[in-house]
């Protein structure tokens, strides 16, 4: 199969792309490079690579690239509510517009994956199924919530709801919190926890990976529907996952009063709809902490890597 990624540079699709390509897939990697990081060098010298460096805001860039492929994996985004205040503007036009001109591209019979999020829930004070009402409290929910509603009018396409990722990636994001309070267990010896009582769910960034890859070998069954993507054996307080870095790392633990997750995410979620058809995320929170500890006390990180561009 021939699959186009869009976001391949990224912190999902960089593990994504040779992932594919150890399954005898062909990769067309589209990316603008935006964060600078060089995380599919290593892939140029594969006769079934092609990159592809532009924008998906380029309408006939991106008909250009779905033209020659059998499936798209649609990850590019400004993910998270941070970069998309501060720039709303690239939000929309990039999380909205990026999807539109992708939607607008496909043919009948290519299949389409869509890379969604929980974050649209909002504060739904339940358990979470496909069929809680979307509630988004901050724009980066609203531009998911609206790119969603703009995939799912394809006919073939398949919807992923990803938890909350963490763990190691060629292309690492400090501003996930597990990597991110995993690295300032490391760097400072301290945690400062706030709404410690919340609960989030939460996926290794591999175990996204192969749901990914599921949907593709096990499209018919998936064609048309929406699925939730992560365990319920990864599902803990903000407490217990401090708890559990401090059992890794040795780090002083601090909780505090003040400071908000504006998402407010506290809740959990439902994954019994993709598990039915045989997907379970397999990477245990214990191990994914220890690799992240592992690592960061392993090698230096030379700039912050949160989504923040570098144009």
């Amino acid at each position: 199969m021939r699959v186009l990624v869009t976001g391949a540079a990224g912190y999902v699709g960089s593990i994504l792309v040779p992932h594919l390509l150890g399954k005898d897939h062909e990769v067309i990697a589209l990316d603008n490079m935006m964060y600078g990081t060089p995380t599919l060098v290593q892939h140029f010298m594969d006769d079934r690579f092609e990159f592809v460096k532009g924008d998906v805001r380029n309408a006939e860039l991106v008909q250009n690239s779905v033209r020659n492929a059998d499936a798209v994996v649609h990850l590019a985004s400004l993910v998270g509510y941070p970069i998309c205040d501060r720039y709303p503007a690239m939000a929309e036009s990039v999380n909205v517009g990026g999807t539109k001109n992708v939607i607008s591209s496909m043919k009948d019979e290519q299949i389409l994956i869509h890379a969604s999020t929980g974050s649209m829930y909002g504060s739904p004070g339940s358990e979470c199924t496909e069929e809680t009402p979307l509630k988004p409290l901050t724009l980066y929910g609203r531009t998911k919530a609206d790119a969603e509603g703009i995939a799912r009018e394809y006919n073939r396409s398949i919807v992923l709801r990803f938890a909350t990722g963490y763990g190691l990636s060629p292309r690492i994001r400090l501003d996930l919190l597990v990597n991110n309070l995993v690295y300032e267990a490391i760097r400072n010896g301290v945690l400062l926890i706030y709404e410690k009582d919340f609960t989030r769910t939460f996926i290794h960034v591999r175990d996204m990976v192969r749901s990914i890859e599921f949907a593709l070998s096990n499209s018919d069954a998936m064609i048309g529907e929406v699925f939730n993507v992560g365990s319920s054996e990864c599902t803990l307080t903000k407490e217990e996952l401090a708890k559990m870095i401090q059992k890794q790392t040795n780090c002083r633990l601090v909780f505090a009063d003040v400071g908000q997750d504006r998402d407010k995410r506290d809740y959990s979620v439902s994954h019994d709809k993709i598990e039915r058809l045989g997907y379970r995320a397999n990477i245990r929170m214990e191990r994914g902490v220890r690799e992240l500890a592992d690592g960061f006390s392993s090698f230096r990180i030379q700039t912050g890597y949160s989504n923040q561009m570098e144009y």
